[in-house]
């Protein structure tokens, strides 16, 4: 579909809509996907018995007039097509409860995200950890995503004063896009922290699939300290875990699903670098 403009972090696509309201009548399951928000619009135009919509996770565009106002007009869209949905498929059934839209709960199904058991697979790491000049008694605490606010990387780099006095030898990996990522790169906010601790620190940068699993094998924990409901889930969790190496993560809906259910890690306050930092030498 044609895209008529980008509207600060989604699309304006009348092609799209056009396309779904003439594709609607041959097909026998219209799947919207949330928070993208052009479906509300085109309602009248589909039988809504057809709609099996996903709804990923909530919204939040920022501070401003003009995105307050888009993500208004978002929230009424998305609130219409979940309304008029025949089933509502969700990540987690936990964090849908802690959506603005939780009225609609009983017609909800939590399908988790499809990860492949065959691709992650605990390997051998002695290559990278050489190629990346860390001797072996190093602990690594690692991260894997995208360099964004929601990620709350800040924190993390926070804890590090608080590891110093209680743990001899460790470093934090970086591993994910830090300069032209969706929803912006927050490389320049964190710098110095980065730089405050360059003994501590090592960015490794976008990672091939099979060096990702590697990886997840080198790290001895993983952290996810997500501060944002766009995080809904956090599927690198799983993807460490299949390779052997425990997480910690953000006590938020979603979020925490994984270690919920598999005891396999620990999880922290949001925006709390000493619980983090605690959670760290406790899981070591």
């Amino acid at each position: 579909a044609k895209i008529l403009a980008k509207i600060s972090k989604g699309v304006l696509s009348v092609d799209l809509l056009q396309k779904m309201v003439k594709l609607s009548k041959t097909h026998d399951i219209v799947n919207p996907h949330l928070p993208m928000a052009h479906f509300g619009f085109v309602l009248p135009f589909i039988d809504t018995n057809k709609l099996v919509t996903q709804y990923h996770c909530d919204l939040n565009l920022g501070c401003g007039a003009l995105t307050r106002l888009i993500q208004q007009i978002s929230y009424w869209s998305m609130g219409r097509t979940l309304h008029k949905s025949a089933k509502i498929v969700v990540t987690t059934k936990d964090y849908f409860s802690s959506s603005r839209f939780a009225k609609y709960a009983g017609r909800v199904f939590g399908i988790y995200p499809p990860i492949d058991h065959n691709r992650f697979v605990q390997r051998d790491s002695t290559e990278m950890r050489a190629k990346l000049e860390i001797d072996m008694n190093t602990k690594l605490i690692g991260f894997v995503g995208r360099v964004v606010a929601e990620k709350g990387l800040e924190y993390l780099l926070r804890a590090i004063p608080l590891l110093e006095s209680r743990l001899d030898n460790f470093m934090v990996l970086i591993a994910g896009e830090h300069t032209k990522v969706a929803g912006g790169s927050v490389r320049q906010d964190i710098g110095a922290l980065i730089e405050k601790y360059p003994d501590r620190v090592k960015l490794v940068g976008h990672l091939k699939f099979d060096d990702l699993v590697t990886f997840y094998s080198l790290i001895d924990v993983l952290i996810l300290p997500s501060v944002d409901p766009l995080e809904a889930f956090g599927m690198v969790q799983v993807e460490a875990m299949l390779c052997g190496t425990p997480v910690i993560a953000s006590d938020m809906p979603g979020v925490r699903e994984v270690i919920r259910k598999t005891g396999f890690g620990r999880l922290v306050n949001k925006r709390d670098p000493k619980d983090i930092a605690d959670k760290i030498v406790e899981l070591l």
